[in-house]
């Protein structure tokens, strides 16, 4: 591409209107429960579902999808400045955006099948500051993509490299096959909404006459007259019911890992690492390595049943969206995640990771259970018996004021076994969970600022409660001594003014 072509407005390929109508099918899924019950509803209420009806239906849908895909296409041009890239988007409100090479966090590629066979991308910049990506650029071919790579690098055009072929030269830093798929899907902390929106949409059919029809309808089909029932056929098939029910989840919740991470690869390429996956859309993630701000390692129950974890490294982040710009490793060992930790944390030894370490993290005070044991455990009971006594309520319902201290007790109890922390040589990892656990690390250099904060019964302790701030987001320890609160902030301070690396 020549330095005359860097500089005018170009448009992006006619194949972006494949782009541009899945984007728009995405709002549509995405707005589904709140538009598209209340539809259903209107439909069932207002004379059913003729054909002529769903007919209308379906043509206006197809015909707004392809408006606006048109619309967009027509409408979106991006340029490549000397310092810049720009890119002027919008429909009915016309919008230019503005990002500054330096700023890029990373430049993370996507292909459907089509555009694999016809060998372009779908190019997504995420930059520091913003809480999504920034700029898309989509069906653009390798050229646009080793021109882009190369402003970001300041070097250049090379030959691009849009995905991550099995024939890299570099060795897999981390390679994932089909069981590993399995294992995600089984772990998978994100099926809890998928349960959210499943809990939705089943709860706004059965508010409906004609579901409540079908359900009897049903029963009455399949398995009979259910007026006699003995207590253990009904245990029986609630049983069964809920256990095809959790099969049916699982099996979806693989069958998502595989489609998002089937031929997951791993590579590292000196000063960055870059991942490959998908089974049908093949996504290629990258994060220079001197841009990542903090590493997270999750472990949940199933995840130390498996004796595997997941990593997310996060990058800078808008005010409002701490996990914009992550970067997921979505299954390790204990060896993988240690690897792969130490070369993100700038070569320091991460055993304190891996789960026979897990005793190197010092507790935090145990007054963290007692204060908040008193303000969300004991208050509320007191209060709830106090109300009930006044009302004169009598029965199964004081269970409540005397059941909540407990419960509250050891839940309190339990997160306190979690939290925790460990200082290394160049930074602080703080550990905290209900069940699971999540590991979160940063270096010292990174500190954007941190705060010490000492409230009158803390102080009586001898106690603070400590925050860091990346360009990632804050996070919180608690209740911790005042001296070592005080040391960590020093510490951070001393060394984010004195090191020589940029922290971003």
């Amino acid at each position: 591409m020549t330095p005359l072509a860097d500089r005018q407005w170009q448009r992006v390929s006619p194949l972006s209107l494949v782009f541009f109508v899945a984007d728009m099918v995405r709002v549509i899924a995405r707005n589904f429960i709140q538009v598209g019950v209340p539809t259903f509803a209107f439909l069932v209420s207002t004379g059913g579902f003729s054909r002529e009806r769903l007919t209308m239906i379906g043509a206006a849908i197809v015909l707004v999808t392809l408006t606006y895909a048109i619309a967009m296409y027509l409408n979106t041009r991006f340029r490549f400045g000397d310092e810049r890239i720009m890119l002027r988007t919008g429909v009915f409100s016309r919008k230019q955006l503005d990002v500054e090479y330096a700023r890029i966090q990373a430049l993370n590629l996507s292909a459907n099948p089509i555009y694999r066979w016809l060998g372009v991308n779908t190019v997504s910049i995420d930059s520091a500051g913003s809480t999504d990506s920034e700029i898309v650029l989509p069906a653009v071919g390798d050229d646009i993509v080793a021109t882009l790579r190369a402003k970001i690098d300041r070097q250049e055009p090379v030959a691009p490299v849009s995905a991550i072929e099995p024939d890299d030269e570099s060795a897999p830093l981390i390679q994932l096959g089909a069981t590993d798929m399995v294992k995600i899907g089984i772990s998978s902390q994100r099926s809890l909404v998928f349960l959210a929106v499943l809990g939705s949409a089943f709860g706004a059919v059965e508010s409906q006459r004609w579901a409540e029809r079908w359900l009897d309808d049903w029963l009455s089909t399949w398995i009979g007259d259910t007026d006699h029932w003995s207590l253990v056929e009904w245990v029986g098939i609630a049983t069964g019911g809920l256990f095809l029910a959790v099969l049916l989840f699982v099996i979806a919740m693989i069958a998502s890992a595989f489609v998002r991470y089937y031929g997951f690869k791993l590579i590292d390429r000196t000063t960055e690492l870059v991942s490959g996956a998908g089974l049908i859309t093949y996504r290629t993630q990258t994060l220079p390595l001197s841009k990542a701000q903090r590493l997270d390692v999750q472990r949940g129950l199933v995840h130390q049943w498996l004796k595997r974890a997941e990593l997310g490294v996060q990058q800078a982040a808008g005010a409002t969206n701490d996990d914009k710009g992550e970067f997921v490793v979505p299954l390790l060992t204990d060896t993988g995640l240690s690897d792969v930790a130490e070369r993100v944390l700038d070569g320091n030894r991460c055993r304190f990771l891996q789960r026979p370490a897990g005793a190197a993290f010092q507790r935090i005070h145990r007054y963290y259970w007692l204060a908040n044991w008193r303000r969300s455990g004991l208050l509320p009971a007191i209060l709830c018996a106090g109300f009930f006594y006044q009302i004169d309520i009598d029965g199964w319902l004081w269970a409540l004021p005397i059941l909540w201290p407990l419960i509250s007790a050891l839940y309190y109890g339990q997160r306190l076994r979690r939290w925790g922390y460990f200082l290394f040589d160049d930074g602080l990892a703080i550990r905290h969970g209900l069940l699971g656990e999540t590991i979160e690390v940063f270096l010292w250099r990174k500190t954007q600022f941190i705060t010490v904060r000492e409230t009158p019964l803390l102080a009586r302790k001898g106690l603070a409660h400590l925050t860091v701030a990346t360009a990632a987001g804050r996070r919180r320890l608690p209740f911790i001594p005042r001296e070592v609160a005080t040391a960590f902030a020093n510490t951070a301070l001393l060394r984010a003014e004195s090191s020589p690396t940029p922290w971003i």
